[in-house]
């Protein structure tokens, strides 16, 4: 009994530690007239067919008067649909194909990030390659302009998602809890075998 629970256990820790979410990190860069660069790390799930939902990510953007840094606001709507930004100025859906560019490496809803206390908005132009729109809101005034968007996979390293650590973690305590009290149970069953056990003899048996 207590080997065939150590092999549930081992296969239950087996499946969790494969079924946990990775998360793919990528570095993106923006150029554009005026001096408009931006540098980007970003940080998505892979939700197939070369599609990512990137969930967070950080940098610094110059849009030709302010260099500041700029955070990824998320897109709590999921990949199959867009989100309508805080000011309700931009629609964006946070995907990126790195494996489609130049000219598709974003959508034409596309990232959205805070930067300088306003949103900007980076997406696919769809005029070609290579050719994206920025805009940043500020109080209601929407301004921008083009340039290039490029993006490349970081080294693989995958990262467990906060969400998947908590079942994981909660089923190896159970798992090891149930290990414990069997080994001490067997312990105390042992322990009390050895004393209600036939009385020692103090000279050889005769033969």
């Amino acid at each position: 009994m207590g080997k065939r629970l150590y092999i549930v256990a081992a296969a239950a820790l087996a499946f969790s530690t494969a079924s946990l979410a990775s998360a793919d990190s990528f570095s993106a860069g923006f150029t554009g007239p005026g001096g408009v660069s931006g540098l980007f790390t970003l940080t998505g799930i892979d939700e197939g067919g070369g599609e990512f939902l990137i969930t967070s990510g950080s940098g610094t953007f110059d849009d030709g008067a302010v260099d500041d840094p700029v955070t990824l606001i998320a897109n709590l709507n999921g990949p199959e649909n867009s989100s309508l930004s805080p000011s309700g100025d931009f629609t964006y859906d946070d995907l990126l194909f790195p494996g489609s560019g130049p000219d598709q490496f974003l959508t034409v809803n596309g990232l959205l990030f805070s930067f300088d206390g306003v949103e900007l908005n980076i997406w696919q132009l769809g005029s070609g390659p290579g050719t994206d729109g920025w805009d940043e809101s500020i109080d209601g005034v929407v301004s921008g302009g083009t340039g290039t968007f490029i993006s490349s996979p970081l080294p693989a390293s995958p990262v467990p998602e906060p969400d998947t650590w908590v079942p994981v973690t909660g089923a190896l305590i159970v798992m090891l809890t149930m290990l414990h009290t069997r080994a001490a149970a067997r312990r105390r069953r042992c322990g009390r075998g050895a004393k209600q056990g036939a009385p020692r003899l103090w000279w050889p048996p005769l033969r």
